[in-house]
């Protein structure tokens, strides 16, 4: 799942704890890895799906809970394109590894 990527200081890629995808993504992507708990993922979109993993971009607010920003603000419209792109690429390079 992609979420706000326009504003942040930090790629987050943000998954179970157990997931053996995130370390290896977070690696492709150049990102920092979050493990969430379970009462964590129940109270959040990955709850959706047994194997999702989050990316998005912006700062922890708080060590104990997942609070990134800014995200989804009146800052998402500065994109920085080439911070994008090379995403896009880095997720590609990834998905190709995995086929």
């Amino acid at each position: 799942m992609l979420d706000a990527l326009a504003k942040g200081e930090v790629l987050y890629i943000v998954g179970r704890k157990n997931d053996p995808q995130l370390i290896p993504l977070a690696k492709q992507v150049h990102g920092t890895v979050l493990s969430l708990t379970n009462r964590e993922i129940n109270n959040s979109p990955l709850a959706l799906f047994e194997h999702a993993i989050l990316i998005t971009k912006g700062k922890l607010d708080n060590d104990h809970i997942l609070c990134v920003s800014p995200s989804q603000d009146h800052m998402d419209y500065q994109i920085d394109m080439t911070d994008l792109e090379h995403l896009k690429e880095n997720l590609e390079n990834y998905i190709q590894q995995q086929e």
